[in-house]
């Protein structure tokens, strides 16, 4: 007679059957077995663990946090697990409780070598957290000009029109005018020939591409769309994270901006990846070719604190040499300077809201409430108070599967339910939501199972590890989807990413 056998025992092969797909790539999949063993038996760290690496995998950095330290609470001198805790706070921009996780885990640690690994990663996050910036409003606009360097004489890409020097200085630098055919040759340039745009250019696309920002209010209106040949209302991108390839895709698959095929993109240009500049120039160079189709909001890597952590602050150092300074504060300016959400539709028409992370907490604050709030400024990064707090709701809340609000692991922002959501929805009129800042697997994920809310994300196989799909989303007049997905873009001459260069820190202890 075959011995039957106990939940124990199943729940262990349920682990192994994770393991292996885990090594596969298959980290949903994974999830699935590691919970199953979970439900058998709640008592064994490991199972949480696995889970755990598998939500970082997947760029849920909260869960990984969440699983890491239920690993902990069942066995304190875990290494793994407060390693693991340690990376998903670090991806939360919680360097402090990272770097004291990772002081537990060298205490338990009995090799030599293994506490070396940690001593370097204890290094690299102190290092982070010492470039942390502690101000928060802009004092001053960039110095830097379109003059202050020549343009090289071996430069053979696309010419910029000259600028008016009878104007004073800091407005010859933003009255750059792109036409349509010269945005399309920008394109082509950064993608294919490999050369970096002269300063002189750079900072008059930042410049102009900052002036037209400003010009708008922190809510762009969008009306229904309007062409007789099209029911097209808006196309919706969402974080591309410094992938140009992925980013390029898009406008070359679904078409440059025009009445007809009019664009938001939702923010999180930088960061993780190594191409957040070539993404943030022909941003710019797109705004500045047709401002009135393309809105461009701000996401919460637009700021020098998530900048200087999370590659941005590098890549330009490493672009510019001895302009990295001056450059840096005008992609800063630039990013400052972007707007916060985007309504598009006629009112007594269905109508979305596009924002980076989420509504405010105030449920009570709309589209009025958000203009008559000051954006042009870097995000608070301490006190959250009544005077910033709904810039912070924007860029960095998220939904929740919980009814209500709850405190967000992130550590700043909030959760909310899908009765939080559906209230403000009702209360202001709109139909849906449109937002990024969290990883799809495959590109668009409706987190309350429901159409009131959308999650896009548009950088494939984040991070390089993910495995997830990019996309991005058609909305007709009448809220009809069209969801265009697409597998990782990989450039033709790859750079080294952040993202890349933390993974011998991410890999201490695979598996």
């Amino acid at each position: 007679i075959k011995e039957v056998e106990s939940p124990k025992e199943r729940a262990i092969e349920l682990k192994n059957k994770g393991n292996t797909l885990f090594k596969d790539g298959k980290y949903e999949e994974a999830i699935t077995f590691f919970t199953q063993a979970i439900e058998l038996n709640q008592t064994d760290a490991a199972f949480f663990h696995n889970r755990s690496f598998c939500y970082f995998k997947l760029g849920k950095f909260a869960e990984t946090v969440d699983d890491a330290t239920h690993a902990i609470d069942l066995k304190k001198t875990y290494v793994k697990a407060y390693f693991r805790r340690a990376l998903g706070r670090a991806e939360l921009d919680n360097l402090s409780e990272a770097i004291n996780d990772l002081t537990l885990a060298r205490r338990y640690t009995k090799t030599q070598k293994t506490k070396k690994r940690i001593d370097q990663t204890i290094t690299e996050f102190t290092d982070r957290l010492g470039k942390k910036p502690t101000f928060s409003l802009s004092k001053h606009t960039p110095k830097l000009h379109w003059d202050s360097e020549p343009i090289p004489s071996v430069y053979k890409g696309p010419v910029f029109p000259d600028p008016d020097e009878t104007l004073p200085k800091d407005k010859q630098d933003a009255s750059l005018e792109v036409s349509p055919e010269l945005a399309e040759r920008i394109l082509k340039f950064l993608k294919e020939d490999r050369e970096k745009l002269p300063i002189s250019y750079t900072v008059r696309l930042l410049a102009t591409a900052s002036r037209l920002c400003r010009m708008e209010s922190n809510v762009v209106e969008l009306p229904s769309g309007k062409n007789k040949d099209s029911d097209h209302m808006v196309t919706i991108v969402g974080d591309t994270h410094g992938q140009f390839y992925d980013f390029c895709h898009v406008l070359e698959e679904n078409g440059m901006p025009s009445q007809s095929n009019r664009y938001v993109f939702l923010g999180d240009y930088v960061d993780r990846g190594a191409y957040g500049i070539e993404i943030v120039l022909l941003l710019c160079a797109v705004k500045i070719a047709w401002p009135q189709y393309i809105v461009t909001l701000r996401g919460n890597h637009e700021s020098r604190s998530m900048n200087s952590m999370f590659g941005f602050q590098e890549e330009v150092q490493q672009y510019y040499g001895s302009h990295k300074d001056a450059l840096f504060d005008l992609f800063s300016y630039f990013f400052e300077s972007l707007p916060l959400a985007a309504s598009v539709g006629d009112v007594g028409k269905p109508r979305i809201f596009c924002v980076h992370g989420g509504i405010p907490s105030d449920e009570s604050v709309g589209v009025c409430g958000i203009n008559a709030i000051n954006r042009f400024m870097q995000p608070p990064s301490g006190v959250i108070t009544s005077s910033n707090d709904v810039l912070v709701d924007l860029l960095w809340s998220d939904p929740s599967t919980m009814p209500g609000k709850t405190v967000s692991p992130r550590g700043a922002g909030f959760q909310f339910g899908n009765d939080i959501c559906k209230a403000w929805l009702v209360r202001h009129g709109y139909d849906r939501i449109y937002r990024a800042h969290q990883i799809a697997n495959e590109g668009t994920d409706r987190p309350f199972g429901t159409d009131d809310l959308v999650t896009v994300f548009s950088c494939a196989n984040y991070c390089g590890t993910s495995g997830n799909k990019g996309a991005y989303v058609r909305v007709s007049n009448d809220l009809a989807e069209n969801v265009k997905s697409y597998d990782p873009l990989p450039p033709p001459h790859p750079r080294v990413s952040f993202a890349q260069k933390m993974q011998m820190f991410y890999q201490l202890f695979g598996g």
